[in-house]
């Protein structure tokens, strides 16, 4: 189980890694879903289904521009990783042997990319204090349309499309051309800022 956990690690930060332009893989994802739309299926059934399952797509591309920018940044920069491990409750509280220094310092970058590549990038209260205080990246202060999206793809993902209380969470198409209008302006927040900032790499 500990070796299947580590090869899937492996594998996604492996996908990470390679991904070298979030942003252009963002849109991508965006028009693919918006040209998915205009297919023809039978009948409205499916139609609710294909709905449920681009909407889920929409936030996956969210959260995949979240993590693949941000963890790129940080574990090519050597001001960001010490910014992360600084300032990230979880990693700076960690404990360290004076024994140890030397050795968990010569690992320190792989420690903060398993850390960074197990960590659940749709939890945006975390996502957005994390690249406030390393990025100096500010999410828009309205974000209830996204944590509503989050909340939907999460009653579709791992309830079957219906809500707590048993009922069908309602996604149309409409539904998500409004989710792509929604996470592209989001995005683009974010892209804005972080074009303003150099980013030294160190790779």
């Amino acid at each position: 189980m500990e070796e299947a956990s580590r090869q899937y690690f492996d594998s996604k930060a492996l996908a990470i890694s390679k991904n070298r332009e979030p942003y252009k893989s963002f849109l991508e994802a965006m028009y693919e879903l918006d040209a998915m739309l205009l297919l023809q299926v039978p009948d409205r059934k499916m139609g609710e289904t294909m709905a449920r399952i681009l909407y889920a797509t929409g936030i996956t591309a969210m959260e995949t521009y979240l993590s693949d920018t941000f963890i790129n940044r940080v574990l090519n920069d050597d001001a960001l990783l010490r910014r992360c491990v600084e300032t990230d409750p979880e990693l700076c509280n960690r404990d360290l042997k004076l024994g140890a220094i030397f050795s968990r310092q010569a690992g320190l970058r792989e420690e903060v990319k398993e850390y960074l590549t197990s960590l659940l990038f749709h939890n945006l209260a975390k996502i957005n204090l994390m690249y406030r205080s390393v990025l100096d990246v500010h999410f828009p202060k309205d974000l209830s349309a996204v944590y509503k999206a989050v909340s939907t793809r999460h009653d579709i993902v791992h309830r079957g499309g219906k809500s707590k209380a048993g009922k069908i969470v309602p996604v149309s198409a409409a539904d998500v051309r409004s989710l792509i209008k929604t996470l592209k302006t989001f995005i683009h927040t974010i892209e804005e800022q972080l074009l303003a900032v150099p980013h030294n790499s160190t790779s």
